[in-house]
């Protein structure tokens, strides 16, 4: 949708030295200022000096400042002369400064509004080929009711010595651009965002995003961040904070709001809005971007409800902003900051402010704003980017295998509370493994519930013993978490310390909402945490309203109080332990909104609540990190399905997109698609990516058995690493003295030893018991006793099979095994009556081993990642036939049982 070719509408530059008067001589501006600090900026915030007035009368309203710099270096100041704040004939007014804002010349009138009409918000934008564009606003204040009309234009090609004849911007009989709040240089062209109202000026406003390709000379809307019904058009901030990503703040006038969006594809799209107004404390007016440095940006405005002309720094591209700096007070009317950056460290920054001599007749005033380095005893980043790329390479060390312990020792497993004893039965047998990485969870059995000395959650100490058939282990009568932590053994720096003696990385990993106190088991009310007894309004249900999806005692992390609980615990271990990082385990257990819960899917509000936990967990760990001088990772472990994940409440491809965590673990009790799925979503962010190997729970004793052995879990790790896993993450496996811990964490040290390769080790159906319809997200075929294939006579079936072994490379060194496909039909068939096609090569009949039908493939069909089955049954008389389970054994002549790290 063109908005309009205005060049055409131009007159020559004769008419622009019409509109245009003689540059007057460079004055000192009239008066210096004193500005007091206010109680609002902290120790070591940014600092003010050359403060001056550059527009000062007593009988004047000068207002609405606006401050670029010219590609001649000149700085140009625009601003409204008026009466009053919006009820007068008005005009725009133009000074410029050629020693960055410490003279400015005399005042140039550009542009006076008809009659009944106010001159308002010029908003100036330089284009790359050094042309200015200048947009005006036409409010009419003379009758009622009052209008936004359609703003106007200008643009100067000498650096703003003259200017061509303002001209409407926008064309649409349709609509009333009325106010181009924002203007920038992105990296695909220029960007604009205009307040916009229907046709008359009359109404409802909204905000659209217009661009040009062509240094300004013809627009098109290229996306709405608001829409019409919405009311929310007003003021908007733009800044690119990296090529095709945007950030964008809104103030909201209807709601005395401000809100954060983002697009990550150059402003065609946009997140859902995000209010900021909690982290700035205040409702910023006409909220003003500056990019000051690589490491800071500045946000400015108006705090409304204090009088305060107010600024910020983000030193994390956005994410957050703290340090305010109160720049100064006013009585009536002030505010509508805009900012020019000097250097890497300041900006002359320009606002208006009356006085209480000077009521509602502001002066346009100016300063130097030095925003501080920051150290790491002051807790804000000196060296961030050194920590971020410290950061980044740490995230892609090597981890062949990566162990989860779910931290049961201290609980069940020691006879006496000494360091060996603790460390003896999982921890020890790793120093000679492939376990390079130990992700170790204190417990938190039920939200708030660790087994470290915290202080902020609930230390576990009961030794409860109840009388129950399913209790066969003595309760927790071992207890010894409390005897541990008196003798200075905290479970989790003993585990700290062992893991960095025997050079290896150690993760703190947090189960986000465990729910195993609402699970009906032996031990369920012994481990419900006093939080949940005290707080039951903060769970997603109880005992006689259970919740259609999930467990009864999940917190609802829709609550702001779980959400700061869930912060505190990252940070005190954070700032207590010295963990190479923290990870947020999301798959114990599934469910974390009401929405979820209730058996519909998240919306944009619980996971933008989610992000915002994300986001403040990634910001402490980066000033703790600072604080330290060395990075905290962080990992989080989630479903293998972008869409499952979305409809639980947790973004996890914006968490990657915006940087907010260093690795990923995928996989639990499902998995729902091929691990390339994984491994391409987050190789694309740059994030390693890790399946996780979790137990097999089949109930079909057979099937179980043959998933638990040695060969199976080589051929799940065999089949991760040709998908192009970064290694390979074991959960509730505690038998560390396996040899599997030994082979699994290479494709070298498992090449000639025997694997077992299914469709599935795990179940799917989990899926939905924990999400409502969950398998819709299911992109695979499984074939188990929990999922039989059912085959209908004359039809065939198709599925694919993961092989990680490389035939090709082991035919070369002579090493070629021998490659067995099984099937196991519910009831005993025939051989005779299966066909079955290889990689579309037809098997030779099979033979019968025990319940089993037995196929014999040449090992040089075999691929190495998918391998294509199509199988076809005849039935007698017509009838379905299921199959229960298939499987493929690879087995080597010479395989041997062990093989060294």
């Amino acid at each position: 949708m063109e908005v309009n070719d205005v060049r055409r509408l131009l007159l020559t530059y004769a008419a622009m030295l019409a509109v245009s008067t003689a540059l007057g001589n460079m004055v000192l501006a009239t008066e210096p200022l004193d500005i007091g600090t206010s109680t609002h900026t902290p120790r070591g915030a940014a600092s003010l000096d050359q403060q001056a007035r550059i527009a000062t009368d007593p009988k004047i309203h000068y207002g609405f400042p606006r401050l670029v710099r010219a590609a001649n270096g000149n700085l140009l100041v625009f601003y409204r002369v008026g009466t009053s704040h919006a009820y007068d004939d008005s005009r725009i007014a133009l000074r410029h400064s050629t020693d960055d804002g410490q003279k400015w010349s005399a005042e140039r009138i550009l542009w006076k509004a008809e009659p009944g009409l106010s001159a308002h918000n010029p908003v100036a934008l330089v284009t790359p080929s050094g042309k200015i564009l200048l947009w005006v606003s036409a409010y009419r204040y003379s009758s009622k009711p009052h209008a936004r009309l359609p703003g106007y234009w200008s643009e100067s090609l000498d650096h703003g010595k003259t200017w061509s004849p303002f001209v409407r911007f926008d064309n649409d009989p349709n609509r009333s651009v009325y106010y181009v709040t924002d203007a920038i240089v992105a990296s695909d062209g220029l960007l604009i965002a205009g307040d916009v109202h229907p046709a008359g000026g009359i109404g409802d406003c909204h905000t659209l995003l217009f661009h040009s390709t062509d240094d300004g000379r013809s627009w098109s809307v290229r996306s709405g961040l608001t829409g019409v019904e919405e009311n929310k058009g007003d003021e908007v901030a733009l800044l690119e904070t990296r090529p095709g990503v945007l950030l964008c703040l809104l103030r909201d006038r209807q709601r005395k709001e401000i809100y954060r969006y983002w697009s990550r594809d150059a402003g065609r799209t946009w997140s859902t809005r995000e209010s900021i107004r909690d982290m700035l404390d205040c409702t910023l007016q006409r909220p003003f971007l500056t990019r000051v440095s690589n490491d800071a940006i500045l946000l400015s405005g108006r705090d409304f409800g204090r009088k305060e002309v107010v600024a910020f720094v983000s030193r994390d591209g956005g994410r957050t902003f703290a340090e305010r700096r109160t720049i100064e007070s006013y009585q009536g009317d002030g505010g509508y900051t805009a900012a020019a950056r000097l250097d890497d460290s300041s900006v002359r920054i320009v606002w208006y402010a009356d006085s209480r001599a000077t009521l509602n007749m502001p002066d346009v005033k100016s300063a130097r704003l030095t925003i501080p380095a920051r150290s790491a005893e002051d807790g804000a980043p000196a060296k961030v980017e050194q920590l971020r790329a410290q950061r980044r390479k740490l995230a892609h060390r090597q981890r062949r295998i990566l162990f989860d312990n779910d931290g049961n020792e201290p609980v069940y497993l020691c006879n006496e509370a000494t360091r060996e004893a603790l460390l003896a039965p999982r921890t020890t047998p790793l120093a000679d493994t492939q376990v390079d990485s130990i992700f170790y969870c204190t417990w938190s059995s039920g939200f708030s519930l660790f087994t470290h000395a915290t202080k902020i959650g609930q230390v576990f100490t009961s030794k409860a013993n109840p009388r129950d058939p399913g209790n066969t282990v003595g309760g927790f009568s071992k207890n010894l978490t409390a005897e541990f932590i008196a003798k200075g053994l905290d479970p989790l720096r003993v585990m700290v310390d062992w893991a960095h003696e025997h050079d290896k990385e150690f993760f703190w990993s947090f189960r986000m909402n465990d729910t195993h106190d609402g699970a009906g088991a032996w031990y369920s009310p012994h481990v419900l945490p006093d939080l949940k007894k005290r707080h039951p309004e903060w769970l997603l249900g109880n005992p006689k309203n259970r919740p259609k999806r999930g467990k009864w005692s999940a917190v609802n992390f829709g609550r702001e109080e779980i959400r700061d609980l869930a912060f505190q615990y990252c940070e005190e271990v954070c700032q207590n332990y010295d963990v190479d990082g923290i990870q947020l385990d999301f798959q114990r257990h599934y469910v974390y909104f009401k929405g979820p819960a209730s058996g519909r899917d998240a919306n944009d509000d619980e996971r933008s609540q989610m992000t915002s936990l994300i986001r403040r967990i990634r910001e402490m760990t980066e000033q703790v990190g600072l604080k330290r001088g060395r990075p905290i990772l962080v990992s989080i472990r989630v479903p293998d399905s972008v869409g499952y994940c979305r409809a639980m409440g947790l973004d996890v491809e914006r968490w990657l997109e915006e940087g907010l965590v260093d690795m990923m673990a995928v996989s639990c009790y499902f998995r729902l698609n091929p691990w390339e799925v994984s491994v391409a979503l987050g190789h694309k962010h740059g994030v390693p990516v890790y399946p996780c190997l979790s137990e097999t729970r089949m109930s079909d004793a057979e099937a179980q058995s043959l998933r638990a052995s040695d060969a199976a879990y080589r051929g799940r790790a065999m089949a991760a690493w040709a998908a192009g896993a970064d290694g390979i993450y074991m959960f509730n496996l505690s038998e560390t003295t396996r040899d599997i811990f030994k082979q699994m964490g290479s494709p070298a040290s498992m090449k000639t030893l025997d694997k077992v390769y299914t469709t599935g080790a795990r179940g799917v159906r989990g899926a939905n018991s924990w999400l409502a319809n969950g398998l819709r997200f299911l992109n695979r075929k499984v074939v188990s006793p929990e999922s039989p294939l059912v085959m209908r006579p004359g039809k065939t079936s198709e599925l694919t099979i993961d092989i990680g072994d490389d035939m090709q490379a082991l035919e070369r060194e002579g090493s070629l095994p021998r490659v067995q496909l099984r099937i196991r039909p519910v009831v005993e068939m025939d051989p005779a009556r299966w066909s079955i096609r290889w990689e579309g090569e037809p098997l030779q009949e099979g033979r019968r081993v025990e319940n089993w039908i037995e196929y014999s493939v040449d090992p040089r069909l075999v691929r190495r990642g998918a391998n294509r089955l199509a199988l076809a049954v005849a039935s007698e008389g017509n009838k379905e036939v299921k199959l229960n389970d298939l499987v493929v054994w690879v087995r080597f002549p010479q395989s041997v049982s062990f093989t060294s790290p």
